[in-house]
């Protein structure tokens, strides 16, 4: 089993959060094509899935995120997040705790546990699309600027 943190991909260790180190970069490491993936059938057929599907999407691919290799990894975090609203539905509707035996012992509900575990495991893949307050603070965007003087304005972009 490999040890410590797993690599992250270069546009986003250079790119995004900067490298001011002077170790060496992957320079074979493939670079996906922008885009939004298709949307799977099963997720389509899952009007709370498909919604998040095009919600993320559209965050993503504003941010210069998205690429067309993600698909997998979306159709993981919207199943989840449909897991979760359902799971969320069944504790707004019983209750998260419920009285069991002839006692009346309280005990937590099989809803509230998978709710808490899909909300964990969402949690997971927003960071990993770098979708949460935390994640962003962490990321560093280089950004084009147009210079509006001089004889070049409009031909070189500024970058900083």
């Amino acid at each position: 089993m490999p040890k410590g943190r797993p690599p992250r991909p270069t546009k986003l260790q250079v790119e995004l959060r900067g490298d001011p180190s002077k170790r060496r970069r992957n320079t074979t490491e493939p670079e996906p094509p922008q885009g939004a993936p298709d949307c799977p059938q099963h997720v389509q057929d899952d009007p709370v899935a498909s919604a998040e599907w095009k919600s993320i999407c559209t965050q993503l691919d504003s941010m210069g995120l998205l690429s067309t290799t993600d698909g997998r990894s979306l159709e993981l975090y919207v199943q989840t997040y449909s897991r979760y609203r359902k799971a969320e539905e069944q504790v707004k509707r019983y209750g998260d705790v419920f009285l069991v035996g002839d006692k009346k012992y309280p005990q937590v509900s099989p809803y509230y546990t998978a709710m808490n575990r899909y909300s964990d495991d969402c949690r997971k893949w927003l960071i990993e699309f770098g979708l949460t307050p935390a994640a962003r603070s962490r990321m560093r965007i280089s950004v084009e600027k147009q210079s509006t003087n001089g004889k070049w304005s409009g031909i070189l972009p500024v970058v900083g």
